[in-house]
């Protein structure tokens, strides 16, 4: 299946050209105004990246995941890419097609991770019969340190949270959970870039889904979301004025003005970020308190590359 969507995902124009065998020495201390090699991961565990996500509690570390065909659980790495941890979930039997992971807040005013079981390759493609529901698992954010080494984490508290679509099912790679109203907001990715963003409110998300409201459409692959027409992934600042949206060749940044729903801000003319070349981009995140951000490409020992935001 990784080899098929990725001949498609090449005929569509959606990947960067190959990387150098060469590779830049990496980067140390703050993230430059242009993307520069900063880390590189090579646990043979992590052979593709698909989403990333900055810890709250622990500045630094970021949680990552593997694509479809991997087993329940998620990783910790520092920005150099070494791994801190492995987190296994305890009480989830099996994860299809995990694509996104966002940290958001949940119940109790507590942080939690939300990891994204949403990935429907049929759906996006159209041929075959999709998934019917897609769900996201909410989590307690873990407390790792920076000066964690591989360890070695089971996680017993894993809540299911499940969602069917309006008008057929749909492939899910980015998303956002609002830090300030909880509300949860999925981005599709469609082969023609027609895009559609689906919500769930807070009170749906404690009560363990339902089915998503469609709040609107994002058209990719057309000025002002020039480049792929697939989104692969999504990030949210920690006081929710910002949103970056990650496709194969792109990444994009949209403000958001104070009362503003995220639907609203995404509705906006985004500010088109520079993008480091090399392998198609999967992954993307806020990093260092919001005043940059960071991305991971797919495949094996990819690199982790980083660019400070303007103000």
């Amino acid at each position: 299946m990784r080899q098929l969507l990725a001949a498609c995902l090449f005929s569509l124009g959606c990947t960067n050209e190959p990387s150098s065998s060469v590779r830049a020495p990496l980067l140390s201390g703050p993230c430059p105004a242009l993307p520069f090699a900063v880390g590189q991961v090579s646990d043979d565990r992590l052979d593709e990246i698909s989403g990333v996500t900055e810890s709250r509690s622990s500045p630094g570390v970021f949680f990552v995941h593997n694509d479809s065909g991997d087993s329940p659980r998620f990783f910790a790495l520092d920005r150099s890419g070494r791994l801190l941890a492995e987190l296994r979930l305890e009480t989830v039997p099996r994860l299809v097609d995990a694509e996104d992971i966002a940290v958001g807040p949940g119940p109790g005013g507590r942080q939690f991770i939300y990891l994204g079981d949403t990935g429907n390759n049929v759906a996006s493609g159209g041929i075959g019969i999709p998934r019917r529901k897609a769900i996201v698992y909410r989590i307690p954010e873990p407390r790792v340190e920076l000066s964690a080494r591989q360890l070695n984490i089971v996680l017993k508290e894993a809540f299911p949270i499940a969602f069917t679509f309006p008008n057929g099912a749909r492939d899910i790679e980015a998303f956002v959970v609002d830090p300030q109203s909880g509300e949860l907001t999925m981005i599709s990715k469609q082969a023609d870039g027609r895009s559609q963003l689906l919500t769930a409110s807070a009170a749906t998300l404690a009560a363990g889904g339902g089915e998503l409201e469609a709040a609107g459409e994002l058209r990719f692959g057309h000025a002002p979301l020039a480049g792929s027409p697939l989104p692969t992934s999504a990030s949210i600042s920690r006081d929710g004025s910002a949103i970056l949206v990650r496709s194969y060749s792109s990444v994009f940044l949209f403000r958001r003005n104070g009362g503003e729903s995220v639907v609203s801000a995404l509705a906006r003319a985004p500010k088109r970020l520079p993008s480091p070349r090399g392998r198609g981009g999967e992954a993307v995140s806020f990093a260092e308190l919001d005043s940059a951000f960071l991305t991971i490409s797919e495949g094996d020992n990819p690199e982790i590359h980083c660019a400070s935001l303007a103000p």
